[in-house]
């Protein structure tokens, strides 16, 4: 275990980091005068805390009212008690500011107080060992918490633990909370004495859970005048070596005055009024002729300001007396010591005072020695730890001096910052991996600095510089840069290419830049780096709103590349940078569509109130909830997708979409709900209508006969034939008088196409059923689409009007209606529909039939042909009785329904409607009609050109038999007598009787030709007679 000791402890020191809590120890330890804080050390306040574990002292008061030699006087006085015994552990801290704004500032420092524990145990802690043990096993460095819980285990080992803290109020945001949790922590489990000083009573409020006076002690911090005098005697007294003058008894009680009264009960004033007087060229009699302006009366708080200010001033006209060179030099020291973003090194501040701007190279001889820096600035600034540093309040004086001196201080800075970027050895040797930026670091002090801040300070510069534009325009040196921004620091190295000065100016917020480059067209404003991200998504990412304003007039695709990543955080970044919600990609989607992909319900819900539009539909027409409930469909019901993607519709139905553009049955597969006889689909809003729900029941709904004024709104759908409807209606239906409405008929009948009928509950509450009856286009059935709705009277808030609150449909589309006319205006558009598909049916059948036609001619099917088209022509002109009888209906309805209950639908709205359904219906029986004459004429024309052809074909054939039965043949056998033997022909006639017998046989042939063609035309002309009729 003792070989391990000293590898331990230096890594342990490794992580506490510099050192400088013993320095400031002993620099306010030496500046203590003797008895100057025994108003606390010898008070009851400080032996109880002392003495008592698990106690807090705290002590606040002004800027550089003494509170950190205060600290050392105790860390002192502590040491002197227990010195002698091991048992006790002592642990101090000093807060500088100037690292109080680095990350692990707070791991630091308690990585110091462990430290401190450890040193005075023989063996090291087992729970340190430990610690040691399992980091390096594990290669990484340990979290606060860790430490923390290693530090109670080590401060167990003693029997009380003293931590001492200095300066609270110098902690800044990244170590703010922590550290003092920590401690807090510390104080309960390990009963540690805490005692800390801080400017602001407040801030202790974070070391304590529950701090009151049984386990705190708080106390204000005042000077003394008497003991600011001995302080500065003191200080005389040891410079009187130094500065023979000061031996003369009259000047130095006249520079005792004269701090006193300036300082005024500050110690810092004193301390640097001291420190100028130190100064090799600090003469002690113009000192005084410097402080003989008295200080004016004022306000104790704004006095020493003043005060310090004078002081400054002076110090300022000296170095302004300097040499040119060396007051740019100094002023330059000021302005990389103030202006910095981070402390930077001793060398790094050298590099950074020494480039002129435009050099290609650092001019390594020209670089000044820290202790001339420090010797010219005249005790304003100071070298600790490797930082050059100056006071919080000084460096509040020197910003104002340095802006006086500098134009534009930021300027400066990044242009400097880029010409060291811009050297060769950097440019040419980029870095490959972390090693390698490391040792340009070493190499470069200030690379590091650069390549992370130039663009921050050129964003608070005054206008843009032309040196940042040219860096931004250069195809390689954005990319050099972020490269090494990368390996700066923790952050996770990626490999990236294809950074553009456009992506670099997004990172950095320069807005101006980023107008010039697009004006100068040298990027496209949706360039890509390797990862596909514009530099609109830079902006984003990192919080650059100004720059995403000047890229969402040019950027059309980073939008929908956020959101298809599920980048929430940025999508709502630009969409508070004026990102339209609603644009659309190549496929008309929208960022809603896109969410509806990728069910992420949260970004819906961040796109709704942003007011995203719920109806628009994508190149193929489908909406974002369309989209929605086709995806739910795709998963197992009960399965935790199908939980996650039902939670995402629910986010749609409560930005109230339009849902009458889903059917039912999509409803229905998306649900698995697909048996509508056993499961009733509901739709309503909820409880404060700012929103929709949608849930699915069993059973009938027969409580919606009962109304109830508190009912929510709501759509039921359901089979009707599953609940009795007709039930409701049976013993209690009866016609207003005043409602005069000649369209009841009996509600079991099944012949009537159209049938109303209402039922008055009370003078208050009315229930109406709507049954009309289209054919289906399949079937010689009809289906009836039907309508139940109650209407009751509200007469809430001085208002009397009609609501419709509960309604019952079976119509293909689910959806609130605003009231009964908008309810039934629906019903008129859904039996258009219905219409229109039976219309679409027929004109099928008569397009078949037409094919039918030009062929039937070969098959002889002619006559049922016919009797085919002449039944559509019937049933077409039955659809028109029917159509004309619902439209008449659905006119006279609706105006007697506005006489009685008006609403906020338009009446003009639904005759509108109405008209449209009785015109469009209107005009597909026509183009019914049209047709089936038209096929008839051609059945008709077609059967007499077959008809002709056949007669055409008879004619040529009885033509050709005549001519052989009736001529031929007998002139043949006329002529064959002729051939005969004479000598049968001996005892006949005289051969010229043969003439008179040749003719009339062709008189007998003639005739009987004759008589036989007329036969056949009768025969034909009396069939196509039948035909016809």
């Amino acid at each position: 275990m003792d070989d391990q000791r000293p590898r331990i402890e230096a890594w342990l020191r490794s992580l506490a980091g510099p050192d400088d809590h013993p320095r400031r120890f002993t620099e306010n330890l030496r500046i203590l005068h003797p008895g100057s804080m025994e108003w606390l050390l010898e008070s009851d306040d400080f032996t109880r805390w002392a003495d008592n574990p698990g106690l807090a002292l705290f002590c606040y008061g002004m800027a550089a009212s003494g509170k950190s030699v205060l600290t050392a006087s105790i860390v002192n006085e502590l040491q002197k008690r227990h010195e002698t015994d091991s048992t006790v552990g002592i642990a101090y801290v000093y807060i500088t500011y100037s690292l109080a704004e680095y990350s692990k500032y707070a791991r630091q420092l308690l990585c110091s107080i462990l430290l401190q524990f450890s040193l005075r145990r023989q063996p090291l802690p087992e729970a340190l060992t430990s610690l040691y043990a399992d980091m390096t096993h594990h290669g990484r460095e340990p979290r606060v918490e860790e430490i923390v819980q290693t530090i109670i285990s080590t401060g167990r080992s003693y029997t009380k633990a003293f931590i001492i803290i200095d300066g609270l109020d110098q902690l800044g945001l990244d170590t703010q909370f922590d550290f003092p949790l920590a401690i807090a922590t510390l104080h309960t489990k390990l009963r540690a004495n805490i005692f800390a000083t801080s400017r602001n009573e407040s801030d202790f409020s974070y070391l304590l859970k529950n701090r009151d006076s049984t386990n705190s002690i708080t106390l204000q911090m005042l000077t003394e005048e008497s003991k600011l005098r001995d302080y500065v005697e003191e200080e005389l007294r040891n410079l009187t070596h130094n500065k023979p003058g000061l031996l003369k008894k009259e000047l130095q009680q006249q520079i005792i005055d004269q701090i006193v009264a300036h300082a005024r009960g500050n110690f810092l004033i004193a301390s640097q009024l001291i420190k100028i007087l130190k100064s090799k060229s600090a003469d002690p009699e113009q000192f005084v002729t410097m402080l003989q302006y008295p200080p004016q009366r004022l306000p104790r708080a704004s006095n020493y300001h003043l005060n310090l200010d004078r002081i400054f001033d002076t110090t300022v006209e000296r170095i302004n007396s300097h040499p040119p060179k060396a007051r740019e030099l100094i002023f330059k020291a000021f302005l990389w010591t103030i202006n910095v973003r981070k402390p930077l090194t001793t060398q790094a501040l050298l590099h950074a005072i020494t480039v002129d701007i435009g050099d290609k190279e650092l001019d390594q001889y020209g670089l000044p020695r820290v202790e001339d820096v420090i010797s010219l600035s005249l005790g304003l600034l100071t070298a600790q730890n490797d930082r050059v540093l100056c006071h919080r309040m000084i460096a509040k004086y020197l910003k104002e001096q340095v802006d006086k001196f500098f134009v534009d201080p930021d300027r400066l800075i990044s242009d400097t910052c880029i010409t060291y970027l811009n050297f060769e050895k950097l440019q040419s040797a980029p870095c490959v991996t972390k090693p390698q930026f490391e040792d340009q670091c070493r190499d470069y002090p200030l690379y590091n600095y650069a390549a992370k801040n130039w663009g921050h300070h050129a964003r608070k510069a005054s206008g843009v510089s032309p040196l940042t534009v040219e860096f931004l325009k250069s195809p390689r040196q954005p990319a050099v840069n972020f490269q090494a921004i990368q390996f700066s620091d923790d952050k996770e190295i990626t490999e990236l290419r294809g950074v553009t000065g456009l992506h670099l100016a997004a990172y950095f917020g320069l807005v101006d830049a980023v107008a010039q480059i697009l004006e100068q067209k040298v990027f496209e404003a949706m360039v890509t780096d390797s990862l596909g991200r514009t530099p609109l998504w830079w902006a984003a990412k990192y919080g650059n709103e100004l720059i995403a304003k000047v890229l969402l007039p040019h950027d059309t695709c980073t939008w929908h590349y956020m959101v298809r990543n599920g980048e929430n955080g940025l999508a709502r970044f630009i969409l508070d940078a004026g990102q339209d919600v609603n644009m659309m990609d190549f496929w008309k989607l929208t960022a809603l569509h896109v969410s509806a992909e990728n069910t992420n319900a949260e970004l819906a819900a961040i796109l709704i109130a942003a007011n995203a539009e719920t109806e628009t539909q994508d190149i193929h027409g489908i909406t974002p909830l369309q989209k929605a409930l086709n995806q739910l469909g795709l998963c197992g019901h009960g399965s935790p997708e199908f939980e996650i993607r039902r939670n995402f519709v629910d986010v749609l139905l409560k930005a109230c979409p339009d849902t009458a553009k889903i059917s039912v049955d999509g409803w229905r597969t998306a649900f698995s709900k697909h048996d509508s006889k056993t499961s009733t689909l509901v739709l309503s809003t909820n409880q404060h209508e700012n929103g929709l729900v949608l849930r699915f029941t069993s059973g009938t709904p027969q409580y919606l006969l009962s109304i109830d004024e508190n009912t929510e709104r709501s759509l039921f759908h359901l089979d009707m034939s599953a609940w009795k409807w007709q039930e409701a209606l049976q013993g209690g239906t009866r016609m207003p008088t005043e409602f005069k409405l000649k369209l009841g008929s009996n509600p079991n009948s099944q012949g009537d196409h159209f049938q109303i009928f209402l039922l008055e509950v009370d003078q208050e509450h009315w229930r109406y059923f709507i049954s009309a009856a289209a054919q289906l286009a399949d079937t010689n059935d009809t289906r009836k689409t039907t309508l139940w709705w109650n209407v009751m009277r509200d007469k809430s808030n001085n208002v009397d009007r009609w609501i419709s609150r509960q309604h019952i449909s079976n119509m293909s589309r689910v959806w609130i209606p605003k009231d009964g006319i908008d309810f039934f205006q629906r019903f008129i558009q859904e039996l258009q529909e219905r219409w229109l598909e039976t219309c679409q049916s027929k004109q099928d059948e008569l397009e078949h039939l037409r094919n039918t036609i030009l062929e039937t001619h070969k098959k002889k099917e002619d006559m049922n042909i016919t009797s085919s088209l002449l039944q559509i022509g019937k049933d077409t002109i039955r659809f028109r009785n029917i159509l004309q009888l619902q439209g008449e209906k659905a006119k006279l309805f609706s105006e007697e329904y506005h006489r009685k209950h008006g609403g906020v639908s338009s009446l003009k709205d639904l005759e509108g409607s109405i008209d449209n359904f009785t015109k469009a219906t209107s005009q597909e029986l026509n183009k019914l009609d049209e047709v089936s004459k038209d096929l008839l004429q051609m059945e008709f024309n077609l059967i007499s050109i077959y008809e002709a052809r056949k007669s055409t074909d008879l004619s040529s054939s009885m033509a050709r038999l005549s001519w052989i039965t009736f001529i031929f043949l007998p002139l043949t056998f006329i002529s064959g007598l002729f051939g005969m033997n004479v000598d049968i022909l001996e005892s006949n006639p005289p051969w010229w009787w043969y003439f008179p017998f040749a003719g009339g046989i062709m008189t007998i042939t003639f005739f009987a030709w004759m008589v036989s063609r007329w036969g056949m035309a009768n025969d034909r002309l009396l069939g196509k007679k039948d035909l016809i009729g």
